[in-house]
């Protein structure tokens, strides 16, 4: 049974020890993670933009402020986790 991709090494393999075999990056999990808070970031406020446009409509719509919060704080926590990943990644 033949895989696309290769089966990962393990950090005690001797030939990534001896310095034969190189282990790869982790950059592209950080660039994976930093794409996937800015989508729901982005998501968070499209839906956010949505329920505002919808409760200023429609007069028997009547949006709580306890969702708004929590979009807005969803929101500032994923930009906030990636401004701050950005300055340590630096």
């Amino acid at each position: 049974m033949s895989s696309e991709f290769p089966r990962p090494l393990p950090d005690d393999d001797p030939r990534v020890a001896e310095g034969q075999l190189e282990l790869p990056d982790d950059e592209p999990r950080a660039s994976d993670y930093r794409i996937a808070r800015i989508s729901a970031a982005a998501a968070f406020t499209l839906v956010l933009v949505c329920i505002l446009v919808l409760d200023a409509l429609s007069t028997d719509y009547q949006v709580s402020e306890i969702v708004v919060g929590a979009l807005i704080a969803g929101i500032a926590t994923l930009l906030g986790i990636e401004g701050l990943s950005s300055l340590r990644r630096g």
